[in-house]
């Protein structure tokens, strides 16, 4: 545990010097703020990258691995090992992620905030990708009666056009 907050706190420092603009936790890490444990191999961190950047043609995490190089981690195939950690940045670009990142919360984790997507938008992010580990995750959700604003997920389903991968994700065919 002490060390996912020694791992946020870095995360915390490259918003502070502007090398993101924002972050949210999501993924199976994001889902555990709502839901009990499960096991998960990654911290996965969607970032809002600072505007000349996201201006580019070509969007690269140079100056995020740069950076992170600097403090003395590493990469390690997809993921940045951060005091023993694989944390994989994912950088938004599209709507329905970069909405998740601007609408996280503030939680904390231990004594460090952070900032996680809320559970609305972590459903209709698993009704996107609709795996099978998605459809667990959801289904957990509703067993373990987490409080969901339903109307917040029906709005984001029918803005994203996701309503046949919802329709997969709780379990009526399309």
């Amino acid at each position: 545990m002490r060390m996912l907050e020694k791992v946020l706190a870095v995360i915390n420092k490259m918003v502070e010097d502007h090398i993101i603009e924002d972050y949210a936790i999501g993924g199976a890490i994001a889902a555990l703020f709502y839901i009990e444990p499960f096991e998960t191999l990654d911290l996965d961190i969607v970032v809002l990258l600072p505007q000349e950047e996201m201006s580019k043609a070509v969007v690269t995490l140079t100056p995020l691995y740069n950076y992170l190089r600097e403090l003395g981690y590493n990469e390690e195939k997809e993921h940045v090992i951060i005091e023993t950690i694989p944390v994989q940045f994912l950088v938004g670009g599209k709507p329905l992620l970069d909405d998740a990142v601007r609408t996280a919360v503030p939680k904390a984790f231990g004594a460090t905030p952070t900032r996680v997507m809320r559970v609305e938008y972590l459903l209709a992010l698993m009704a996107d990708r609709c795996q099978a580990k998605d459809k667990a995750r959801a289904q957990l959700v509703k067993e373990q009666g987490v409080e969901v604003d339903y109307d917040l997920v029906d709005t984001l389903i029918k803005e994203y056009h996701l309503e046949a991968k919802w329709k997969q994700l709780i379990g009526l065919e399309v």
